[in-house]
């Protein structure tokens, strides 16, 4: 998904109309004084800083402050532009929901901080896997949501991949970090996206459950 960021449309224009300006006033006087043309420098390095200003606010608006992976208020809006790829194509829109296995433990012994550590940890893993016609979401607490398009294998590899790097990451933590992971997928598990987000919550902790009782 292209995403045009306004620190580089806005100065575009500003350089567009300066150039449009700087044009007409040389046509009429057959030449620019230098005042033209530093308020037209200033124009442009003016609406670059606006741009750069109005990306980062968009930014912190779409992205959690701990993780930077996207909230959840985001989620709607990207299955949308997901599914609309995905039935072009004629492939699934498939939903991971991923819960840290005894999050809660791992706050109360070590803390606060290596349990947000934790979480940074897993975003940055999960984002960087998860990166083609895919996007990670932090749902809450220690919750996490991958929603992409693509086929079975590609999820089956993946997850591979993903149970792999976790041992990297318990060993990075000095901890046994395990997740529990449902998957399900539209449209097998449902049309709309909270039908489906429920459907792999549900089978994210039947997985946890089982994990427990073993």
């Amino acid at each position: 998904m292209v995403t045009w960021k306004w620190a580089t449309v806005l100065p575009l224009l500003a350089c567009l109309s300066s150039s449009a300006l700087a044009g007409y006033i040389y046509a009429a006087l057959g030449r620019v004084h230098p005042i033209i043309l530093a308020a037209c420098c200033f124009h442009i390095c003016f609406a670059w800083w606006i741009g750069q200003k109005y990306d980062h606010v968009k930014n912190q608006a779409a992205k959690d402050g701990l993780t930077n992976a996207f909230n959840r208020r985001m989620a709607h809006g990207i299955f949308n532009k997901l599914k609309k790829d995905a039935d072009k194509r004629g492939e699934k829109v498939h939903f991971l929901f991923i819960d840290v296995n005894q999050f809660k433990q791992i706050n109360d012994r070590y803390g606060h901080y290596v349990g947000d550590q934790i979480l940074c940890d897993l975003s940055g893993l999960l984002r960087s896997l998860f990166r083609d016609r895919a996007e990670v979401f932090r749902w809450g607490g220690d919750e996490f949501l991958v929603i992409m398009v693509g086929d079975e294998s590609r999820i089956d590899n993946l997850y591979l991949q993903l149970q792999e790097k976790m041992s990297a990451l318990s060993e990075h933590n000095a901890l046994d970090v395990t997740i529990s992971v449902g998957h399900a997928a539209y449209p097998n598990d449902g049309t709309s996206m909270w039908e489906i987000v429920n459907q792999a919550d549900q089978k994210m902790y039947q997985k946890k459950t089982l994990s427990v009782n073993q």
